[in-house]
């Protein structure tokens, strides 16, 4: 069991499972209740080195003895939900649960390749989920994951463990959730789309996840060029439908990128180091050959 911390420091929306339960499983079971979010870029060293600080899901190190717990520097790793589960909480029952184990393959590999499909209902239940503050309902959310972890069908463990939330928790996440959704809609009808060679690359002027994927089934792209702000800083993320360009390498392609995620899926770029248009003619001049 670790030792007290001072606060947990995790990434910014959007939230992902394993990160979301992680916060909500310290808060009502170690007691943790200072929460920071800061970006994936901005982690500074003294919370690295802060053993008073519990990294999760953040800062590319995976360090017991600093309370650091992430996976992202390590595609080997589970997912910071496990290491949490191990590591933190001591209850090897919720890291090997049917439910950990492929929240742990979502969070890592991605929904395509780890075989999961939603619905549209489910997909729509499941960001509703994450939206809901992990801080506010920690007691209701590790509460209903206990009673749910053991469902094999990852389908009917969203219906499970939604139908467990309290029922304002479940109001207020789908009313974030539709506004972020319309916040989508807006962005894309107002982005630029380039057709050249067979590809297709949506051009938007902010943020979209965790509608890329989504987004790339619906309507066909093969990338999503998005440009986005974090603590004043200009960057360039870039994501790739993985079920038609597996084979294409970000950390080739994008040498000077500041983050790489592990799964392939998404690379982040300062924006200072390459501008919109180089990041598309790269993309446009590699993508159609493995390099």
């Amino acid at each position: 069991m670790v030792q007290r911390v001072q606060k947990i420091v995790s990434h910014v929306a959007p939230r992902h499972m394993d990160d979301w339960l992680s916060v909500a499983f310290l808060v009502s079971e170690i007691g943790i209740a200072d929460v920071e979010y800061i970006g994936f870029q901005d982690v500074p060293d003294s919370y690295i080195n802060d053993k008073d600080i519990m990294l999760v899901d953040i800062g590319m190190s995976y360090d017991r003895a600093l309370n650091n717990y992430d996976h992202h520097q390590d595609s080997e790793s589970p997912c910071s939900f496990i290491l949490i589960a191990n590591d933190v909480l001591g209850n090897a029952d919720i890291a090997t649960s049917a439910v950990a184990r492929v929240i742990d393959a979502v969070d890592r590999v991605g929904p395509f390749r780890a075989g999961v499909r939603l619905n549209r209902a489910q997909l729509n239940k499941r960001r509703a989920m994450t939206l809901i503050d992990p801080v506010e309902y920690a007691e209701q959310i590790a509460d209903a994951y206990k009673v749910t972890a053991d469902t094999s069908d990852f389908n009917l463990f969203i219906e499970r463990f939604w139908d467990m939330l309290p029922e304002d928790a479940r109001h207020i996440g789908w009313l974030l959730c539709i506004e972020e959704r319309r916040r989508i809609h807006s962005l894309v009808q107002e982005s630029v789309v380039m057709s050249r060679n067979g590809l297709k690359i949506l051009m938007v002027e902010n943020n979209v996840s965790p509608y890329e994927s989504e987004l790339m089934y619906r309507h066909g792209f093969d990338f999503i060029v998005q440009r986005i702000s974090q603590n004043g800083t200009g960057r360039i993320k870039i994501a790739k439908d993985t079920s038609k360009h597996h084979a294409f390498s970000f950390e080739s392609v994008f040498p000077e990128a500041d983050f790489h995620h592990k799964s392939g899926f998404i690379t982040v770029i300062d924006e200072g180091k390459i501008d919109v248009n180089c990041t598309v003619d790269r993309l446009l001049r590699r993508s159609t050959t493995p390099p």
